[in-house]
């Protein structure tokens, strides 16, 4: 089995035990993107990697494969070399928006792709509460599912909205009630967002710049990035 298989298989466990939690969805609901394991993945192992290091003082990649059991082929030493060397040539930066982000990957979408991507910075800019911009996004997921295909870009553009709208909910709430540091309420909304964009934003530099295990460079890429996010944030 492939390291993107299993993730797949993990992120379907997981989703699973997510859906057996909340009660059943409709079939209309986002959790119906066949990327939503993406998201699942990035709360899962991002929150284990804060758990397990909550000062983040170890190699992230290192706590995430021997701390969170993240499956590896071949040696684990060798994968976090490699994806060590990944994460550190794509560089992004967290105060500015995913269409920024991704301008160096403008051609490679097309213009009602992009779109979704400027109307979820659109969500993070102009939402009052992490409640609201949680529920825009679900539409904007609903959107992007029905007007979109299931070409590589179109599943780029599906997972970097999955992983938004998942990764809101996990910061936002940690932020919130104190798990990740105490602030007044827009500063800690403020600090979700800004993670939860370099989240989404490092899930689709990753999968467009991998030459292969594209869905798993992504959200490993968004992991980290997303953690450095958080990290710069306090």
């Amino acid at each position: 089995m492939n390291r993107t298989t299993s993730l797949l298989a993990i992120s379907l466990i997981l989703a699973s035990f997510s859906c057996a939690a909340t009660g059943l969805q409709s079939p209309q609901s986002p959790s119906a993107n066949p990327m939503d394991g993406a998201g699942v993945s990035h709360n899962a192992y991002a929150s284990c990697i804060v758990t397990r290091d909550p000062q983040l003082q170890r190699p992230m990649l290192e706590v995430m494969v021997y701390d969170c059991g993240y499956p590896t082929d071949g040696a684990p030493v060798q994968f976090i070399q490699n994806y060590t060397a990944f994460v550190g040539q794509l560089q992004s930066n967290p105060d500015l928006s995913a269409a920024e982000n991704l301008k160096q990957y403008r051609a490679s979408f097309s213009a009602t792709q992009f779109a979704f991507i400027e109307a979820m910075d659109d969500i993070f800019a102009n939402s009052n509460t992490a409640a609201e911009a949680s529920a825009r996004l679900a539409q904007l997921e609903q959107d992007a599912l029905n007007a979109l295909g299931r070409s590589e870009t179109d599943i780029v553009v599906l997972g970097g909205v999955s992983t938004a709208r998942h990764s809101l909910d996990l910061w936002a709430r940690d932020i919130a009630d104190g798990t990740l540091g105490n602030s007044n309420s827009q500063t800690m909304i403020g600090r979700g967002w800004r993670i939860a964009l370099a989240d989404a934003s490092g899930f689709m530099q990753g999968f467009l710049s991998a030459k292969d295990h594209k869905l798993e460079a992504g959200i490993v890429n968004g992991i980290i990035k997303s953690l450095d996010a958080l990290i710069a944030s306090f």
